[in-house]
């Protein structure tokens, strides 16, 4: 019983690691037009609205 809560707490924490990174990343993209015109090596996508890098 312990090792399986154990096992739970350890692969909740590895979620929790994993997934911090690519949330902060998705927070710091601009979110209008404006911002991501001023931003290098991005483009607006119309279609979806959001800021992308260049292809």
């Amino acid at each position: 019983m312990i090792s399986k809560l154990f096992g739970c707490a350890v692969l909740a924490g590895l979620l929790v690691a994993v997934s911090a990174p690519i949330a902060a990343n998705a927070a710091d993209a601009p979110k209008t037009k404006a911002e991501c015109i001023k931003v290098s090596g991005m483009t607006w996508d119309a279609k979806t609205n959001t800021c992308v890098h260049k292809k």
